[in-house]
């Protein structure tokens, strides 16, 4: 039996601490929803990461993209994939 896919929405604030499931390794198809203000905490959030090695990015704004692209601290960034 295997697992299903897993959407898991998480606050802002329960991203940021170290102890959430966001900052932990997970094998399976999860993705977590994290809701954010501005860009600056967009960033704090992803790059607060210990394990950067594909990110993914979504925006209908080219400036957002080019901003946000220079850093984030990923080894692969997927853009509109």
């Amino acid at each position: 039996n295997g697992v299903g896919p897993s959407l898991i929405q998480l606050p802002p604030s329960q991203a940021a601490t170290k102890d959430s499931w966001i900052h932990r390794e997970l094998f399976g198809p999860v993705l977590h929803l994290v809701t954010f203000r501005g860009l600056d905490e967009a960033l704090a959030i992803a790059n607060a990461s210990e394990y950067a090695l594909t990110g993914g990015l979504f925006s209908q704004s080219q400036d957002e993209v080019d901003y946000l692209a220079d850093r984030l601290e990923v080894g692969n960034l997927y853009v509109h994939r």
